[in-house]
């Protein structure tokens, strides 16, 4: 696909900002904006209505591990 945030949010007529809000989930979507986005994206609406498949990201460093004895 190649495209930056910057071409995306120029292309749909919003700020990168605004995107990255939606991204986050610090922000809610219409599903006009759903409409335009999906095919910006070669995706089908449904696709971002579905629940992620990978483990939300816990906070924080990860666990060191420890060495491996000898």
């Amino acid at each position: 696909m190649g495209m930056t945030q910057e071409d995306l949010a120029g292309r749909l007529g919003v700020s990168v900002r605004h995107l990255q809000r939606i991204e986050a989930g610090q922000k809610n979507l219409s599903v006009l904006f759903l409409a335009e986005l999906s095919p910006l994206l070669e995706a089908e609406p449904a696709e971002f209505l579905a629940p992620p498949t990978t483990p939300k990201p816990r906070p924080g460093r990860p666990k060191r591990t420890p060495p491996p004895a000898k």
